[in-house]
Protein backbone atom coordinates (compact mmCIF):
# COMPACT_ATOMS: atom_id res chain seq x y z
CA UNK A 1 0.00 0.00 0.00
CA UNK A 2 0.96 3.29 -0.99
CA UNK A 3 2.39 6.30 1.66
CA UNK A 4 -0.84 8.19 -0.04
CA UNK A 5 -3.01 5.74 0.14
CA UNK A 6 -2.20 5.43 3.62
CA UNK A 7 -2.76 8.98 4.21
CA UNK A 8 -6.23 8.79 2.42
CA UNK A 9 -7.51 6.16 4.27
CA UNK A 10 -5.97 7.70 7.50
CA UNK A 11 -8.07 11.02 6.54
CA UNK A 12 -10.80 9.46 5.86
CA UNK A 13 -10.84 7.60 9.57
CA UNK A 14 -10.17 10.91 10.87
CA UNK A 15 -13.38 12.23 9.19
CA UNK A 16 -15.23 8.90 9.90
CA UNK A 17 -14.29 9.29 13.88
CA UNK A 18 -15.41 13.13 13.69
CA UNK A 19 -19.08 12.40 12.13
CA UNK A 20 -19.47 9.71 14.50
CA UNK A 21 -18.19 12.00 17.59
CA UNK A 22 -20.78 14.81 16.45
CA UNK A 23 -23.48 11.88 15.74
CA UNK A 24 -22.73 10.94 19.72
CA UNK A 25 -22.36 14.56 20.77
CA UNK A 26 -25.78 15.30 19.05
CA UNK A 27 -27.90 11.70 20.19
CA UNK A 28 -26.37 12.62 23.68
CA UNK A 29 -27.92 16.11 23.69
CA UNK A 30 -31.46 14.88 22.85
CA UNK A 31 -31.17 11.92 25.06
CA UNK A 32 -29.87 14.51 27.82
CA UNK A 33 -32.73 17.09 27.25
CA UNK A 34 -35.34 14.29 27.21
CA UNK A 35 -33.87 13.51 30.52
CA UNK A 36 -33.72 17.37 31.89
CA UNK A 37 -37.65 17.33 30.50
CA UNK A 38 -38.82 14.38 32.49
CA UNK A 39 -37.29 16.06 35.67
CA UNK A 40 -38.38 19.28 34.79
CA UNK A 41 -41.72 18.00 33.95
CA UNK A 42 -42.24 15.92 37.60
CA UNK A 43 -41.01 19.43 39.04
CA UNK A 44 -44.10 20.86 37.73
CA UNK A 45 -46.75 18.38 38.33
CA UNK A 46 -45.13 18.29 42.02
CA UNK A 47 -45.84 22.29 42.11
CA UNK A 48 -49.33 21.95 40.89
CA UNK A 49 -50.27 19.13 43.14
CA UNK A 50 -48.85 21.26 45.92
CA UNK A 51 -50.60 24.38 44.85
CA UNK A 52 -53.94 22.38 44.91
CA UNK A 53 -53.37 21.06 48.40
CA UNK A 54 -52.08 24.54 49.64
CA UNK A 55 -55.39 25.93 48.26
CA UNK A 56 -58.11 23.87 50.48
CA UNK A 57 -55.51 24.39 53.76
CA UNK A 58 -55.39 27.70 53.00
CA UNK A 59 -58.99 28.86 52.33
CA UNK A 60 -60.90 26.65 55.15
CA UNK A 61 -64.02 25.79 53.27
CA UNK A 62 -67.14 25.38 55.75
CA UNK A 63 -69.48 24.85 53.55
CA UNK A 64 -69.86 23.17 49.79
CA UNK A 65 -70.92 26.76 48.53
CA UNK A 66 -67.94 28.78 49.68
CA UNK A 67 -65.81 26.77 47.46
CA UNK A 68 -62.81 29.48 46.20
CA UNK A 69 -62.67 30.39 42.95
CA UNK A 70 -58.87 29.79 42.24
CA UNK A 71 -59.67 25.83 43.16
CA UNK A 72 -61.03 26.00 39.56
CA UNK A 73 -57.84 28.08 37.85
CA UNK A 74 -55.66 25.31 40.06
CA UNK A 75 -57.09 22.39 39.08
CA UNK A 76 -57.34 23.56 35.28
CA UNK A 77 -53.19 24.13 34.81
CA UNK A 78 -52.52 20.57 36.36
CA UNK A 79 -54.95 19.29 33.86
CA UNK A 80 -52.79 21.18 31.50
CA UNK A 81 -49.83 19.78 32.84
CA UNK A 82 -49.94 16.63 32.40
CA UNK A 83 -51.63 16.35 29.34
CA UNK A 84 -48.60 17.89 27.70
CA UNK A 85 -46.02 15.16 29.45
CA UNK A 86 -42.72 14.42 27.58
CA UNK A 87 -41.48 11.24 26.41
CA UNK A 88 -41.29 8.55 28.99
CA UNK A 89 -39.79 5.20 30.15
CA UNK A 90 -42.38 2.77 30.46
CA UNK A 91 -42.26 2.82 34.49
CA UNK A 92 -42.67 6.90 34.56
CA UNK A 93 -45.60 6.30 31.74
CA UNK A 94 -47.17 3.83 34.34
CA UNK A 95 -46.92 6.47 36.87
CA UNK A 96 -48.16 9.52 34.91
CA UNK A 97 -51.14 7.13 33.61
CA UNK A 98 -51.93 6.64 37.75
CA UNK A 99 -51.65 10.31 37.96
CA UNK A 100 -54.03 11.09 34.76
CA UNK A 101 -56.24 8.28 36.39
CA UNK A 102 -56.41 9.97 39.79
CA UNK A 103 -56.54 13.74 38.34
CA UNK A 104 -59.84 12.02 36.16
CA UNK A 105 -61.29 11.09 39.97
CA UNK A 106 -60.32 14.81 41.38
CA UNK A 107 -62.38 15.98 38.76
CA UNK A 108 -65.57 13.71 39.13
CA UNK A 109 -65.46 14.49 42.73
CA UNK A 110 -65.31 18.15 42.36
CA UNK A 111 -68.06 18.23 39.74
CA UNK A 112 -70.24 16.09 42.38
CA UNK A 113 -69.40 18.43 45.18
CA UNK A 114 -70.87 21.53 43.05
CA UNK A 115 -73.46 19.50 42.18
CA UNK A 116 -74.91 18.75 46.18
CA UNK A 117 -73.65 22.30 47.52
CA UNK A 118 -77.09 24.26 47.53
CA UNK A 119 -78.58 21.18 49.09
CA UNK A 120 -76.04 20.73 52.35
CA UNK A 121 -77.34 22.86 54.87
CA UNK A 122 -75.16 21.32 58.26
CA UNK A 123 -71.87 21.32 55.90
CA UNK A 124 -71.08 17.54 56.81
CA UNK A 125 -71.01 16.85 53.67
CA UNK A 126 -69.14 19.66 52.98
CA UNK A 127 -66.27 17.91 55.57
CA UNK A 128 -66.55 14.37 54.28
CA UNK A 129 -65.67 15.79 50.52
CA UNK A 130 -63.11 18.15 51.95
CA UNK A 131 -61.13 15.05 53.02
CA UNK A 132 -61.98 13.03 50.23
CA UNK A 133 -60.18 15.56 47.83
CA UNK A 134 -56.96 15.80 49.99
CA UNK A 135 -57.15 11.85 49.87
CA UNK A 136 -57.29 11.73 46.38
CA UNK A 137 -54.38 14.82 46.14
CA UNK A 138 -52.51 12.84 48.55
CA UNK A 139 -52.50 9.94 46.30
CA UNK A 140 -51.62 11.91 43.05
CA UNK A 141 -48.78 13.30 45.29
CA UNK A 142 -47.46 10.21 46.28
CA UNK A 143 -47.24 9.46 42.46
CA UNK A 144 -45.60 12.55 41.58
CA UNK A 145 -42.94 12.29 44.08
CA UNK A 146 -42.33 8.37 42.62
CA UNK A 147 -42.38 9.93 39.31
CA UNK A 148 -40.40 12.21 40.07
CA UNK A 149 -37.59 9.77 41.64
CA UNK A 150 -37.73 8.05 38.10
CA UNK A 151 -36.87 10.91 36.58
CA UNK A 152 -33.87 11.37 38.41
CA UNK A 153 -32.36 8.61 38.74
CA UNK A 154 -32.91 8.11 34.68
CA UNK A 155 -31.04 11.66 34.23
CA UNK A 156 -27.95 10.64 36.68
CA UNK A 157 -27.93 6.87 34.72
CA UNK A 158 -28.20 9.09 31.19
CA UNK A 159 -25.26 11.15 32.68
CA UNK A 160 -23.23 8.03 33.93
CA UNK A 161 -23.45 6.37 30.52
CA UNK A 162 -23.06 9.20 28.29
CA UNK A 163 -20.20 9.97 29.79
CA UNK A 164 -18.47 6.36 29.67
CA UNK A 165 -19.51 6.38 26.14
CA UNK A 166 -17.62 9.55 25.61
CA UNK A 167 -14.66 8.51 27.13
CA UNK A 168 -14.91 5.49 25.32
CA UNK A 169 -15.02 7.44 21.83
CA UNK A 170 -12.62 9.58 23.03
CA UNK A 171 -9.70 6.50 24.16
CA UNK A 172 -10.73 5.03 20.99
CA UNK A 173 -10.51 8.02 18.52
CA UNK A 174 -6.68 8.81 20.38
CA UNK A 175 -5.62 5.05 19.86
CA UNK A 176 -6.89 5.37 16.10
CA UNK A 177 -5.06 9.15 15.43
CA UNK A 178 -1.82 7.34 17.14
CA UNK A 179 -1.58 4.26 15.58
CA UNK A 180 -2.23 6.14 11.85
CA UNK A 181 0.20 8.68 12.91
CA UNK A 182 2.94 5.78 14.56
CA UNK A 183 2.09 3.81 11.13
CA UNK A 184 2.80 6.87 8.49
CA UNK A 185 5.68 7.86 10.12
CA UNK A 186 6.83 4.44 10.78
CA UNK A 187 7.28 4.41 6.75
CA UNK A 188 8.49 7.02 5.99
CA UNK A 189 11.34 7.39 8.77
CA UNK A 190 11.99 3.53 7.91
CA UNK A 191 12.21 4.52 4.16
CA UNK A 192 14.16 7.32 4.75
CA UNK A 193 17.05 5.47 6.59
CA UNK A 194 17.10 2.87 3.90
CA UNK A 195 17.89 5.76 1.51
CA UNK A 196 20.24 7.09 3.85
CA UNK A 197 22.26 3.84 4.02
CA UNK A 198 22.29 3.25 -0.02
CA UNK A 199 23.52 6.84 -0.61
CA UNK A 200 26.23 6.36 2.85
CA UNK A 201 26.95 2.76 0.40
CA UNK A 202 27.44 4.87 -2.74
CA UNK A 203 29.56 7.41 -1.39
CA UNK A 204 32.09 5.06 0.27
CA UNK A 205 32.35 2.72 -3.10
CA UNK A 206 29.93 0.23 -2.00
CA UNK A 207 27.46 0.12 -5.17
CA UNK A 208 24.81 -2.03 -2.94
CA UNK A 209 21.05 -2.41 -3.99
CA UNK A 210 18.80 -1.56 -1.15
CA UNK A 211 15.91 -3.45 -0.34
CA UNK A 212 13.11 -1.14 2.06
CA UNK A 213 11.98 -2.43 5.30
CA UNK A 214 8.80 -0.75 4.98
CA UNK A 215 7.13 -1.56 1.68
CA UNK A 216 4.91 2.08 0.21
CA UNK A 217 4.30 3.02 -3.67
CA UNK A 218 6.48 5.93 -3.43
CA UNK A 219 9.13 5.06 -1.46
CA UNK A 220 9.28 1.95 -3.79
CA UNK A 221 9.54 4.23 -6.68
CA UNK A 222 12.38 5.88 -4.88
CA UNK A 223 14.20 2.46 -4.23
CA UNK A 224 13.66 0.85 -7.97
CA UNK A 225 15.74 4.16 -9.31
CA UNK A 226 18.05 3.94 -6.65
CA UNK A 227 19.01 0.60 -7.49
CA UNK A 228 18.84 1.27 -11.06
CA UNK A 229 21.32 4.08 -10.56
CA UNK A 230 23.92 2.24 -8.17
CA UNK A 231 23.77 -0.93 -10.90
CA UNK A 232 24.95 1.57 -13.57
CA UNK A 233 27.48 3.25 -11.37
CA UNK A 234 28.85 -0.24 -10.92
CA UNK A 235 28.65 -1.28 -13.93
CA UNK A 236 30.72 1.90 -15.64
CA UNK A 237 32.96 3.15 -12.31
CA UNK A 238 35.61 1.49 -10.71
CA UNK A 239 34.99 1.44 -6.97
CA UNK A 240 38.66 3.12 -5.20
CA UNK A 241 39.85 0.00 -4.30
CA UNK A 242 40.05 -1.78 -7.53
CA UNK A 243 41.25 1.47 -8.54
CA UNK A 244 44.37 1.29 -6.10
CA UNK A 245 44.95 -2.18 -6.74
CA UNK A 246 45.16 -1.52 -10.44
CA UNK A 247 47.37 1.34 -10.18
CA UNK A 248 49.45 -0.49 -7.77
CA UNK A 249 49.58 -3.57 -10.05
CA UNK A 250 50.44 -1.65 -13.63
CA UNK A 251 53.02 0.78 -11.06
CA UNK A 252 54.65 -2.57 -10.19
CA UNK A 253 54.33 -4.25 -13.86
CA UNK A 254 56.25 -0.98 -15.02
CA UNK A 255 59.25 -1.58 -12.53
CA UNK A 256 59.57 -4.76 -13.04
CA UNK A 257 59.74 -3.83 -17.03
CA UNK A 258 62.26 -1.15 -15.76
CA UNK A 259 64.57 -3.01 -14.01
CA UNK A 260 64.46 -6.62 -16.45
CA UNK A 261 66.71 -7.69 -19.21
CA UNK A 262 64.00 -7.87 -22.20
CA UNK A 263 66.72 -10.66 -24.21
CA UNK A 264 67.24 -12.53 -20.75
CA UNK A 265 64.48 -12.03 -18.45
CA UNK A 266 66.85 -11.08 -15.90
CA UNK A 267 67.66 -8.30 -13.91
CA UNK A 268 69.35 -5.65 -15.88
CA UNK A 269 72.18 -3.06 -15.03
CA UNK A 270 69.91 -0.58 -13.84
CA UNK A 271 68.59 -3.05 -11.21
CA UNK A 272 72.04 -4.04 -10.64
CA UNK A 273 73.02 -0.99 -9.46
CA UNK A 274 70.02 -0.41 -6.91
CA UNK A 275 70.40 -3.47 -5.42
CA UNK A 276 74.14 -3.62 -5.30
CA UNK A 277 74.34 -0.49 -3.51
CA UNK A 278 71.77 -1.80 -1.13
CA UNK A 279 73.41 -4.68 -0.41
CA UNK A 280 76.60 -2.82 -0.35
CA UNK A 281 75.54 -0.63 2.42
CA UNK A 282 74.27 -3.65 4.52
CA UNK A 283 77.26 -5.79 4.43
CA UNK A 284 79.08 -2.36 5.57
CA UNK A 285 76.63 -1.04 8.57
CA UNK A 286 76.66 -5.29 9.98
CA UNK A 287 80.27 -5.93 8.98
CA UNK A 288 79.41 -9.62 7.05
CA UNK A 289 81.01 -10.10 3.97
CA UNK A 290 79.71 -9.46 0.53
CA UNK A 291 81.23 -11.49 -2.87
CA UNK A 292 80.42 -10.15 -6.66
CA UNK A 293 80.80 -12.73 -9.28
CA UNK A 294 81.99 -10.65 -12.97
CA UNK A 295 80.95 -13.69 -15.51
CA UNK A 296 81.96 -13.41 -19.33
CA UNK A 297 80.94 -16.01 -22.47
CA UNK A 298 84.30 -16.99 -23.96
CA UNK A 299 84.08 -16.54 -27.53
CA UNK A 300 80.84 -15.39 -27.34
CA UNK A 301 81.48 -13.19 -30.65
CA UNK A 302 82.64 -16.67 -32.54
CA UNK A 303 78.35 -18.08 -31.40
CA UNK A 304 77.37 -14.74 -33.25
CA UNK A 305 79.92 -14.79 -36.31
CA UNK A 306 79.57 -18.44 -37.13
CA UNK A 307 75.51 -19.36 -35.71
CA UNK A 308 73.92 -15.98 -36.25
CA UNK A 309 72.46 -13.49 -33.68
CA UNK A 310 69.48 -15.74 -32.93
CA UNK A 311 71.89 -17.95 -31.90
CA UNK A 312 73.67 -16.05 -29.82
CA UNK A 313 70.58 -14.82 -28.09
CA UNK A 314 69.38 -17.94 -27.60
CA UNK A 315 72.85 -19.08 -25.74
CA UNK A 316 72.48 -15.99 -23.48
CA UNK A 317 69.26 -16.94 -22.54
CA UNK A 318 70.80 -20.62 -21.94
CA UNK A 319 73.42 -18.99 -19.37
CA UNK A 320 70.86 -17.68 -17.29
CA UNK A 321 68.83 -20.62 -17.06
CA UNK A 322 71.84 -22.50 -15.87
CA UNK A 323 72.74 -19.62 -13.42
CA UNK A 324 69.42 -19.42 -12.22
CA UNK A 325 69.60 -23.29 -10.93
CA UNK A 326 72.85 -23.14 -9.43
CA UNK A 327 72.76 -20.05 -7.35
CA UNK A 328 70.85 -19.50 -4.17
CA UNK A 329 67.10 -17.74 -3.38
CA UNK A 330 68.73 -15.07 -1.83
CA UNK A 331 71.90 -14.43 -4.68
CA UNK A 332 70.68 -11.50 -7.29
CA UNK A 333 71.79 -12.14 -11.08
CA UNK A 334 71.59 -9.39 -13.14
CA UNK A 335 73.14 -8.82 -17.05
CA UNK A 336 76.21 -6.34 -16.94
CA UNK A 337 76.32 -5.93 -20.78
CA UNK A 338 76.38 -7.72 -24.07
CA UNK A 339 77.66 -10.75 -22.75
CA UNK A 340 78.32 -10.25 -19.51
CA UNK A 341 76.71 -11.01 -16.27
CA UNK A 342 77.39 -10.15 -12.51
CA UNK A 343 75.91 -12.33 -9.74
CA UNK A 344 75.68 -10.79 -6.36
CA UNK A 345 76.26 -13.22 -3.20
CA UNK A 346 75.01 -11.60 0.34
CA UNK A 347 76.82 -13.44 3.28
CA UNK A 348 79.28 -14.69 1.58
CA UNK A 349 83.47 -15.07 1.86
CA UNK A 350 85.97 -15.94 -0.53
CA UNK A 351 85.66 -19.65 -0.32
CA UNK A 352 82.21 -19.57 -0.87
CA UNK A 353 82.94 -17.44 -4.25
CA UNK A 354 85.40 -19.68 -5.10
CA UNK A 355 82.72 -22.67 -4.48
CA UNK A 356 79.80 -20.60 -6.55
CA UNK A 357 82.34 -19.92 -9.40
CA UNK A 358 83.23 -23.77 -9.71
CA UNK A 359 79.62 -24.95 -9.41
CA UNK A 360 78.46 -22.38 -12.50
CA UNK A 361 81.41 -23.97 -14.53
CA UNK A 362 80.89 -27.22 -13.66
CA UNK A 363 77.27 -27.06 -14.42
CA UNK A 364 78.06 -25.23 -18.21
CA UNK A 365 80.00 -28.69 -18.80
CA UNK A 366 76.89 -30.70 -17.93
CA UNK A 367 74.63 -28.88 -19.76
CA UNK A 368 76.11 -27.51 -23.18
CA UNK A 369 73.97 -25.63 -25.57
CA UNK A 370 71.68 -27.13 -27.65
CA UNK A 371 70.12 -25.21 -30.55
CA UNK A 372 67.87 -27.95 -32.89
CA UNK A 373 70.72 -30.61 -34.21
CA UNK A 374 73.26 -28.28 -33.04
CA UNK A 375 75.12 -28.35 -29.98
CA UNK A 376 77.95 -25.91 -28.44
CA UNK A 377 80.10 -25.98 -25.64
CA UNK A 378 80.57 -22.57 -23.67
CA UNK A 379 82.66 -21.86 -20.97
CA UNK A 380 82.30 -18.65 -18.69
CA UNK A 381 85.74 -16.62 -17.64
CA UNK A 382 84.97 -15.14 -13.75
CA UNK A 383 86.07 -12.37 -11.75
CA UNK A 384 85.83 -12.93 -8.07
CA UNK A 385 85.69 -9.95 -5.56
CA UNK A 386 85.19 -9.72 -1.67
CA UNK A 387 83.91 -6.40 0.02
CA UNK A 388 86.12 -4.97 2.99
CA UNK A 389 86.23 -1.63 5.18
CA UNK A 390 88.44 -0.08 2.73
CA UNK A 391 85.66 -0.20 -0.01
CA UNK A 392 84.18 3.16 -0.54
CA UNK A 393 81.32 2.04 -2.90
CA UNK A 394 79.61 -0.83 -4.60
CA UNK A 395 80.88 1.21 -7.89
CA UNK A 396 84.61 0.48 -6.93
CA UNK A 397 83.92 -3.65 -5.79
CA UNK A 398 82.14 -3.62 -9.40
CA UNK A 399 85.08 -2.76 -10.92
CA UNK A 400 87.50 -4.83 -9.08
CA UNK A 401 85.43 -7.45 -9.95
CA UNK A 402 85.63 -6.60 -13.50
CA UNK A 403 89.44 -6.47 -13.03
CA UNK A 404 89.65 -9.92 -11.91
CA UNK A 405 87.23 -11.27 -14.62
CA UNK A 406 89.74 -9.58 -17.06
CA UNK A 407 92.77 -11.27 -15.85
CA UNK A 408 90.64 -14.43 -16.11
CA UNK A 409 90.12 -14.10 -19.54
CA UNK A 410 94.04 -12.83 -20.13
CA UNK A 411 95.25 -16.58 -18.35
CA UNK A 412 93.30 -18.54 -20.70
CA UNK A 413 89.61 -18.49 -20.09
CA UNK A 414 87.06 -20.86 -18.75
CA UNK A 415 88.79 -19.85 -15.43
CA UNK A 416 88.39 -17.45 -12.30
CA UNK A 417 90.39 -14.98 -10.73
CA UNK A 418 89.96 -13.66 -7.62
CA UNK A 419 90.99 -9.73 -6.89
CA UNK A 420 92.60 -9.54 -3.68
CA UNK A 421 91.91 -6.96 -1.16
CA UNK A 422 93.75 -3.87 -0.47
CA UNK A 423 95.57 -3.76 2.81
CA UNK A 424 95.61 -0.09 2.45
CA UNK A 425 93.27 2.19 1.21
CA UNK A 426 93.83 3.03 -2.16
CA UNK A 427 96.24 0.48 -2.78
CA UNK A 428 95.35 -2.06 -5.19
CA UNK A 429 97.07 -5.51 -5.11
CA UNK A 430 95.31 -7.09 -8.29
CA UNK A 431 97.62 -5.74 -10.85
CA UNK A 432 96.73 -6.84 -14.15
CA UNK A 433 98.80 -6.33 -17.71
CA UNK A 434 95.86 -5.39 -19.27
CA UNK A 435 95.06 -6.38 -22.96
CA UNK A 436 92.04 -6.19 -25.20
CA UNK A 437 89.34 -9.11 -24.74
Amino acid sequence: MGLTQRLYLFSLACFGLMITVFYIIFWSWITLSTAMSQVDYTQRVGEAVDQLQLNIFKEHVSSLKDWPDTWMADQQNFTRIISSAPALTPQQQTLHNSIVSQNGSLIILFKQIKKIAPEDKSGKIAAHLNARLLTQIELIREDCLQLASSTELTLRNTIRELFYLLVAVFSITVCGLTWGIINVSKVFNSSIKDLEYGIANISQGNYKQITLSQQSTEFNKFAAEFNAMSKKLAETTVSRDSLQKLVQDRTEALVTISNTDQLTNVANRRALYERGQEEFLRAQRHQFQLTLLMIDCDYFKNINDTYGHLAGDQALQHLCRVFEKVIRDVDFLARYGGEEFVIILPHCDEAGGVESAKRLQAALSRHPFVMNTLTVDITVSIGIVVNSPTYESFDVLLNDADEALFAAKNNGRNRFEIARKPLVQGENVVNFNKKPR
